[in-house]
């Protein structure tokens, strides 16, 4: 089955593969710690084997011509392999090295795009005692999202546990819902509505862009920093949510509007906002795996009051949703713009993530995680359905700022946000 990419996938696949600095843009790569009383590799492997067989965009290739890919395919069979190690015999701290050894080189060893053989993951499974070990999972952004990550974990847990008890279980392949995603981004590319949405959105704002301050970073080494917020700053967020009738990412993001004002000292801020792409129209949107998102340019102007000031930015939310399927590789081509931003905003709310598989008997702990955009910064607040406990990781470019700039940068994130909703 032959069909068209997505334009986020082109933009993926090109800065994926321009990443001269090798920083691991758009390859992506998480490990878990899992422990199990009753533990079996043998059907844990089974499981992902299953999962290869029932996801058509984990049987994804590209064909490409000339170096540029031209259509995705996917293939009835995929030929890939589990990397199983036994490093219960060293020492845990060495264990650790080990691990990050093989996450570094993996990281360097780009996947081949080109060769429609070869599958855009790796999978490796690392025995670290009797009942525990590490699943590392690298996979190529282009056919993956943050919710497919963890749908893709919810059902891999519900399997395994499935497996161990000799269950008997078909998996069948599911339809290519992404197939469906692509038809309705060109739906809306060919929407004059769409474009002349954008077109208005912007038309007061000129980018300039952002000096580097290196000319080049020998990187291998993940860069980001985390933090997480306290009850009280949750509180406050709350409250100011009931008073201003707003949703907690319209605060989180007049926040980090404010935070890019001080860096580029200008009035009217563009900010890359990470929308999500899965919509009703799709057959099965929440229970399929693949790249459902784009990026848009939220442009805003910076106002003294910040109640108002957040109520502006909840506004452009909401008038924006209609048009977030609009490719940003087409509102770049509208504008006659290489780039829009540098600044990324991703506001995380998957209500998906179980996050506790004690019920099956597991206790899963996630170690590492890469996940590199091709922009110079990059702010991803999580906020978990349930608990409402938030936090938020900041991944940047060392070309652009050095850890001193960005935990600077943070700590004046956190000042700005704690005075909004202390009515400062």
């Amino acid at each position: 089955m032959a069909y068209p990419l997505a334009r986020m996938q082109e933009f993926m696949l090109h800065h994926y593969s321009n990443d001269h600095q090798k920083m691991g843009v758009y390859h992506g790569q998480e490990s878990f710690d899992i422990y199990d009383d009753n533990l079996s590799l043998t059907a844990f492997k089974k499981a992902l084997e299953m999962l290869v067989h029932k996801h058509p965009t984990l049987r994804t290739v590209f064909i490409t011509s000339n170096g540029k890919p031209v259509c995705q395919v996917v293939k009835k069979n995929l030929k890939f392999s589990i990397n199983e190690q036994d490093i219960s015999n060293i020492k845990s701290d060495e264990q650790e090295n080990y691990i990050d050894e093989v996450v570094k080189q993996d990281r360097q060893n780009l996947f081949n795009v080109e060769n429609p053989y070869e599958p855009l993951f790796r999978l490796w499974l690392f025995q670290k005692a009797k009942n525990r070990f590490e699943f590392l999972m690298s996979i190529h952004h282009a056919i993956t999202d943050g919710w497919s990550s963890i749908e893709f974990l919810n059902q891999l847990y519900d399997l395994y546990s499935a497996l161990k008890k000799q269950e008997e279980i078909t998996v069948l392949p599911t339809a290519n819902v992404y197939k469906e995603f692509v038809a309705l981004e060109k739906e809306i590319i060919s929407s004059p509505d769409a474009s002349n949405f954008w077109k208005l959105h912007l038309i007061n704002y000129t980018y300039k862009p952002l000096k580097p301050i290196s000319a080049s970073v020998n990187q291998v080494e993940t860069v980001a920093e985390e933090y997480h917020f306290d009850s009280e700053i949750i509180a406050g967020l709350r409250e100011l949510c009931r008073k201003l009738k707003v949703s907690p990412k319209a605060i989180f993001l007049s926040t980090y509007v404010d935070l890019i004002a001080t860096v580029i000292k200008e009035n009217i801020v563009s900010v890359g906002v990470i929308s999500n792409g899965r919509t009703e129209k799709l057959s099965d949107p929440f229970a399929a795996l693949g790249l459902f998102w784009n990026i848009v340019p939220l442009c805003q102007p910076i106002i003294r009051d910040k109640n108002v000031q957040i109520k502006n930015v909840q506004e452009s939310l909401i008038n924006i949703e209609p048009y977030v399927r609009y490719p940003l590789l087409k509102i770049l081509s509208d504008q006659q713009e290489i780039e829009l931003f540098f600044a990324t905003f991703n506001f995380v709310n998957f209500h998906n993530d179980k996050n506790n598989f004690e019920h099956l008997g597991l206790k899963v702990h996630r170690i590492r995680l890469h996940d590199k955009f091709n922009f110079p910064l990059n702010y991803a607040v999580s906020m978990e359905s349930v608990s409402a406990n938030a936090s938020i990781h900041v991944e940047y470019d060392q070309m652009y700022f050095s850890s001193q700039d960005i935990r600077s940068m943070l700590q004046n994130y956190l000042e700005i946000l704690k005075n909004t909703i202390n009515g400062g």
